[in-house]
């Protein structure tokens, strides 16, 4: 009986499984064959030399190409061995990290937990979308390879300044910067150290007093319209920001 509930368990899980890769609309049978594993090649040794040398040459669209080889497989099987295609996932993972380690490039930094990374691409709902997962991470890879090739990282600490001094009247947290240049949020506060001399938060306080100092000059606006206009939507909190970093508080500064 126990035996029988784990077949059964397992069947049912396997099928979950298999909704869960090839799509939430597809109904899935499990039958005693569709259970017996299938043999999908794993990522093979030249297949890794060939990955190295296309981002050693900064060569992106070989490497699209190459993952798209790599779950070709998976896209045309009529059922999925999930166990394969996990394993597929991890690999790559661990090979991508392994190669921009040999770049000189900080993976983790770049893209993030290794494990963390691996739990967001087993949650994708199929294959297409994988593939797009690791498109997008490994265009990231590629934007920091060329960036440190050509200039550092200064390609994308201008990116990221351009997205402060257009959204700096709004809500800005590290996090929603770092999705928008692709990267991870320490990585990204440790570029505007390199690049500055302070953190991020501290880049963004001083670039809206900045822009606080200047309304306030001109004469026109009241200081709560002036703490609404720089992104603060507490007014005391600004007041107590602005008395802060400046040494006046906005009335008096206002009225030098």
């Amino acid at each position: 009986m126990a035996s029988r509930f784990k077949q059964s368990f397992d069947a049912a899980e396997q099928a979950v499984m298999q909704r869960m890769v090839k799509g939430i609309n597809r109904v899935i049978m499990i039958d005693d064959s569709a259970m017996e594993p299938q043999s999908f090649n794993a990522i093979s040794l030249k297949k890794e030399q060939a990955l190295v040398r296309y981002f050693e040459q900064c060569d992106e669209t070989a490497a699209l190409q190459f993952i798209e080889q790599l779950f070709a497989p998976f896209k045309s099987a009529a059922v999925i061995d999930v166990s394969q295609l996990m394993k597929l996932h991890f690999q790559l993972i661990m090979l991508m990290f392994k190669i921009m380690n040999h770049l000189g490039v900080n993976p983790v930094e770049t893209l993030g937990d290794e494990f963390k990374l691996y739990s967001q691409v087993n949650s994708y709902s199929n294959i297409d979308s994988v593939i797009s997962w690791f498109a997008l991470k490994m265009g990231v890879c590629f934007e920091l390879i060329r960036s440190k090739q050509e200039n550092g990282h200064t390609n994308l600490f201008e990116k990221a300044k351009e997205y402060i001094q257009r959204n700096f009247n709004k809500e800005i947290t590290l996090e929603g910067l770092a999705d928008h240049v692709h990267l991870s949020p320490p990585y990204l506060s440790k570029l505007f150290k390199e690049e500055v001399g302070e953190n991020f938060f501290a880049y963004l306080l001083n670039y809206r007093m900045n822009i606080a100092r200047g309304l306030l000059k001109e004469g026109i606006y009241k200081a709560h319209q002036v703490a609404e206009m720089v992104g603060f939507q507490n007014e005391k909190y600004f007041f107590k920001v602005f008395k802060r970093e400046i040494g006046l508080t906005p009335s008096a500064y206002k009225n030098l």
